[in-house]
């Protein structure tokens, strides 16, 4: 019988690292390809219009607003700063869980309805981003970010840009999406899905919510002296920069044209303090992926795993199975044949009388 031989660990080991490393492969590509609605999140507020009512100031109106410094916020000029049916003037209020404080009116779009706020508190939020619309296209995914009236957590919801349109009586351009936008959320962002702001909501009827353009928020940014990221490419390019007053293009053609204006301001060279929570995350798990591969013991196996090569398995080896038992030659009787005796049951036929009385007495 031969030895058993022994399993290399490599082969061992092997089924372990290949697992390792398509968790790894696919924790990058989910990082990917997930939207960043931290960011969406982060940068999104609550608006309240507030009216005088027995002496106190409560809320008539509500609706939503999009950070854009410590300081200010946008919002929709009917949610916060107009007058309601009645022709009582509102007051505007930006709120975020523990966070209230009031605020005033310094900018109003006059091709639309988006205003800047500026508030009496600092608020502890990321600033937004922009994205001009030149680098929004038909069928592109965007989201919006929806606070319930309950006063649940905010859900981030998801559709399609289908087209552009305007309002009659409004030079600026709006976007037209599938993406939904519940009640009380008028004045919101609509972000691409690198978290960038697009558009600010303005109406969702019958399916189909519009936008304002944010490109007609530069004489805005440019009066009120505030500098924010705007976006030189399309949401999965490279590349932003930091922009005062005119950084997103000017007017645009309604229905299917395109948006005029582009990009302006300093560049920020500071990519690195830019980068997303998911960029990171990406970042770490590739790294991770080859610093595997350069480790002593499974380099070999992740290498094999990524170019997909095997090397040859070992010859099996012959099964020990025991030999079959000799056979030898018949056996050879000689001489006379051996006696054969009396049949049992039978009695000793010595007398034949006695043979022929017995046989009538048998069965047979």
């Amino acid at each position: 019988m031969r030895n058993p031989v022994a399993i290399s660990p490599t082969y061992a080991l092997r089924p372990r690292a290949e697992a390792s490393l398509c968790v790894l492969l696919a924790a990058a590509a989910c990082a990917l390809a997930q939207p960043n609605t931290q960011k969406m999140i982060g940068s999104s507020v609550t608006v309240y219009g507030l009216t005088n009512q027995g002496g106190q100031m409560k809320p008539a109106m509500r609706g939503g607003g999009v950070v854009l410094d410590a300081r200010h916020v946008i919002a929709d000029v009917d949610m916060c700063c107009s007058r309601t049916d009645k022709g009582e003037p509102l007051t505007p209020r930006v709120e975020l869980g523990d966070y209230v404080s009031g605020a005033r009116m310094v900018w109003k779009s006059p091709d639309s309805d988006m205003v800047i706020l500026e508030m009496e508190r600092p608020i502890d939020l990321p600033a937004a981003s922009l994205s001009p619309s030149k680098f929004a296209n038909n069928g592109q995914v965007v989201y919006t970010v929806n606070f319930p009236p309950n006063g649940v957590g905010p859900r981030v919801q998801q559709g399609q840009l289908t087209d552009r349109k305007k309002f009659p009586g409004k030079a600026l351009a709006l976007h037209a999406a599938t993406t939904p936008m519940d009640r009380l959320n008028t004045g919101g962002g609509l972000f691409d899905a690198c978290g960038n702001v697009i558009g600010i909501t303005v109406q969702f009827k019958n399916g189909e919510l519009l936008a304002w353009f944010i490109d007609g928020l530069a004489e805005g940014l440019k009066e009120t002296g505030i500098k924010l990221e705007i976006a030189n490419s399309s949401c999965g390019g490279a590349g932003s920069e930091t922009s005062s007053g005119g950084g997103t293009g000017g007017g645009a053609t309604g229905g299917n044209g395109k948006s005029g204006g582009g990009t302006g301001g300093t560049g920020d060279k500071n990519f690195l303090s830019k980068m997303t929570t998911t960029q990171w995350v990406t970042i770490g798990v590739i790294v991770g992926i080859f610093a595997l591969g350069f480790l002593p013991g499974p380099r070999q196996q992740v290498v094999r795993a990524m170019t997909r090569k095997r090397s040859p398995l070992p010859e099996p080896l012959p099964y020990p199975y025991a030999g079959p038992p000799p056979v030898g030659p018949p056996p050879v009787y000689g001489g006379a044949p051996p006696p054969i005796g009396p049949r049992r049951g039978l009695p000793n036929c010595a007398k034949p009388s006695r043979c022929r009385a017995s046989r009538r007495k048998l069965p047979w």
